[in-house]
């Protein structure tokens, strides 16, 4: 998938922690459960975009399926160019940048975002979900997956307004509806909204999550 650069705009605070985070953790490991219940559903189709790939954990399992190419982005510059050198190939990209603002030059069948929604502020949500409504190929899909306004972890922290929290690192915990209701008004259907404990555990936590399922007519 051919892709345009994208405008970079940083939040120092968090693209440290993250990156300090991904030099302690450089190596994508299994994929996560929400990857391997979505790659059931998209087979070998493509293209992909993910937003906010990390250490690459599910873009390198997805990349490996897809017989399309599959892009994914992140903020975190020395990261990605880690992956291109150890992963990257015709099927799969890296890009660093900001995710609200990238501008695919094919229209993808699926976009996915496994806790990225609730690491960014509502701005930048809005911003993302405009260009992915407008992006997706008719029949296309997005899925998301991210911590609830339920979750264990909401209040913890320094408060920032609008269910956002500060603690080592930025959280903003998503309200189901009110984002299922975003992507309604953008144009897309809801095929399942589902919250629950169960689907994201590891080791001793097992947070409240959202997974959000919405297709393009």
């Amino acid at each position: 998938m051919e892709h345009e650069p994208i405008e970079h705009v940083k939040d120092p605070e968090s693209i440290t922690y993250w990156e300090e985070y991904y030099r302690a953790n450089p190596h994508p490991f299994n994929p996560s459960a929400f990857a391997m219940e979505m790659a059931k559903r998209m087979g070998t189709a493509g293209p992909v975009i993910e937003l906010g790939c990390g250490n690459g954990r599910d873009a390198v399992f997805l990349g490996a399926q897809s017989k399309g190419p599959v892009v994914a982005i992140d903020q975190c510059e020395e990261e990605t160019r880690r992956l291109n050198a150890e992963h990257g190939n015709k099927n799969l990209q890296f890009v660093a940048g900001d995710f609200s603002r990238y501008t695919p030059t094919t229209a993808p069948r699926y976009i996915y975002s496994r806790w990225t929604m609730h690491a960014v502020d509502e701005v930048t949500e809005d911003r993302t979900l405009d260009w992915v409504a407008a992006a997706l190929v008719p029949g296309g899909e997005f899925m998301v997956e991210a911590r609830s306004i339920r979750d264990d972890l909401y209040g913890k922290g320094e408060s920032l307004g609008g269910h956002a929290f500060f603690t080592d690192h930025y959280r903003r915990f998503m309200d189901p509806e009110r984002f299922a209701q975003k992507l309604r008004n953008r144009g897309l259907e809801i095929i399942s909204l589902v919250e629950s404990r169960g689907l994201a555990v590891h080791k001793q936590d097992d947070p409240m999550i959202v997974r959000v399922l919405a297709r393009k007519p």
